[in-house]
Order: structure tokens, then sequence, then C-alpha cells
């Protein structure tokens, strides 16, 4: 019975990657490692789970800013995301979001400037970080953390 559920639940998560568009291909990119997208509780998991399409646009983003992006929180596990007290149905968890650390208002307009001009849509300000996702279940938004 055990080997069954495990098999179900192997299966459930392969649909799941190709409904969300994720696949093992795995692309270069030219600014970030896929480590800096792990969970802290699940090693490999930026590689295994974050969106490639995102990931792509992130990289384009980081080129156009031309000041480095660090990344405080990429994939999250459900767990994690409950550990630090993120929202339920957050996008990092679904492996299209960001949160880039910012220690001047200058990279923050540079940073907000190339993710608007990379076509990402929902972004939260915060005072030493920056939200991105491109979590298509969710309205168009730009918003504050204070």
């Amino acid at each position: 019975m055990k080997d069954i559920l495990k098999y179900i639940e192997s299966i459930r998560e392969k649909i799941k990657n190709l409904i969300v568009g994720k696949t093992n291909m795995q692309i270069v990119l030219k600014y970030f490692n896929y480590k800096e997208f792990d969970s802290p509780d699940k090693k490999g998991s930026g590689k295994k789970y974050m969106d490639k399409d995102f990931l792509i646009r992130l990289d384009h983003a980081r080129s156009i800013a031309g000041v480095p992006f660090k990344i405080n929180s990429g994939y999250r596990t459900v767990k994690h995301n409950i550990d630090v007290g993120g929202v339920p149905e957050s996008s990092h968890c679904k492996g299209n979001a960001v949160d880039i650390s910012v220690n001047s208002s200058k990279d923050r307009l540079l940073i907000l400037s190339a993710l608007m001009e990379t076509q990402f849509k929902r972004i939260g300000i915060g005072k030493n970080f920056i939200h991105c996702d491109s979590d298509s279940q969710k309205e168009n938004a730009i918003w504050t953390y204070y």
C-alpha cells in the first residue's frame, strides 16, 4: 500500500509539473546559479522546481539592471513557507517568485526598471527587498510591504 501511495504521489507531481510548465530541462543562466533558488530545507529544489521561463526573464532583467541580484528567497517548500510566515498559495511554492535584496535607492530604481522592462507585472517593494513573480493565477499589481 505504501509503495502504491508513493507511486501515485510521483505521478501527481509529474502531472503538476507539466501543467505549470516545469520540466527537467536545464537552461544556462548567465547571472545566477540554481542553488540560489533552493528552499533552505530542500537541496536541489531551485533547479527542480523553479519555472524556467521565469528564470530566463529574471536573468534578462539582471542583464538590463547592471547590478547584482542577491536572491533572498526563491523556491519554498510549503513547510519553509509556513516557517517564514509566507502567505498561503505563495507564488514561491509554485516556483515563479523571488525576493531580491536591495541596499540602496539607486539599486532599487535599477532593479524595478529592469523588472518592468522584462514584463514582470507583479512586484512588491519592501524596505530592503523587492519581490517579483509571474503567477498567472493572481492579479497584476505593484504593492509595498510597509
